[in-house]
């Protein structure tokens, strides 16, 4: 019994926390951001949300392994480009961080997951200078 409340509780399984779907676009200076981790993150707690995004910027949260949406609530959300590539000869490459801070490691961005589906997107703007010089 208390290992099938542990189950239900941290939401693996059908008898996880009720979500919302989540979907949208993310641009940067008003064009797609493309290959960038968006995380969700309940502000009263619990398991995040994250997705990727496309060419085109578009993303669609996962929750879990194989559960579409995020927690019902009130969420902080983190949008980074930083990256590590491994090329097919096992050299690894940074690609830096074009999104600034304060949507990131100093995030002030929150949005409010609701039941069914949503569209929430991120016109982010300012985008940092990764010429390095």
């Amino acid at each position: 019994f208390i290992i099938s409340l542990g189950l239900a509780v941290s939401g693996c399984g059908p008898g996880g926390p009720p979500l919302g779907e989540v979907t949208g676009k993310v641009t940067l200076d008003g064009q797609a951001l493309a290959n960038a981790r968006v995380e969700f993150q309940p502000t009263a707690g619990g398991a995040p949300s994250y997705a990727n995004t496309n060419a085109a910027g578009e993303y669609e949260l996962l929750y879990g392994v194989d559960q579409m949406g995020a927690v019902l609530g009130e969420h902080k959300v983190s949008i980074s480009s930083y990256r590590q590539e491994r090329s097919e000869d096992g050299v690894i490459t940074e690609v830096p961080e074009r999104v600034p801070p304060n949507y990131n490691s100093e995030t002030e961005l929150t949005k409010t997951v609701e039941a069914g589906s949503q569209v929430i997107d991120f016109p982010l703007t300012g985008a940092l200078d990764t010429a390095g010089g």
